[in-house]
């Protein structure tokens, strides 16, 4: 099958290429990007847990103007493309949008709890959208496609010698 040790080496270069860079694209990318997405939806959540309290208190009182002043300062962090809070008992809707047109990350959806019935009394529903995860995305697919041309050409600076 391999006349000469340069078609040996040819072919073991190859299996080892492919063996490696593959998997190290396909899995690489997923883990990272799920490492990502899973941070970014802790910090959310965080930011969300922290402010229920304060939007069930609102809406029991029926403080409209405090509940839009909370959700335009919600919508000041960039990232977040759609907030959207519906009442349950009122069939009422607030909804803001932000002029963020990168690709929808993740939809976040938590219920708000009167505190003195504990009872739903309305649904936030965040669509989050992040530029810097969408930045760090194309930087690693540039990297893996920058090693593999690398790679590339190594490998033909090698057969032709």
């Amino acid at each position: 099958m391999f006349k000469t040790l340069i078609s040996k080496f040819t072919f073991f270069f190859w299996l080892v290429f492919f063996v490696i860079n593959i998997p190290i694209y396909f899995f690489g990318t997923h883990c990272i990007k799920a490492i990502l997405k899973d941070s970014e939806q802790e910090k959310i959540a965080l930011m969300v847990n922290t402010l229920k309290p304060i939007l069930a208190i609102n809406i029991s009182f029926n403080q409209k103007e405090q509940l839009n002043t909370i959700l335009t300062t919600m919508l000041q962090n960039k990232n977040i493309k759609t907030i959207e809070l519906v009442f349950t008992n009122k069939q009422q809707k607030i909804e803001l949008k932000n002029a963020n047109n990168f690709k929808t990350l993740f939809v976040q959806s938590n219920d708000i709890i009167d505190p003195f019935n504990k009872r739903t009394i309305a649904t936030l529903t965040l669509t989050y959208s992040n530029k810097y995860f969408n930045s760090i995305q194309n930087k690693i697919d540039t990297t893996l496609l920058f090693t593999f041309l690398f790679t590339l050409f190594i490998f033909f600076i090698f057969t032709c010698i």
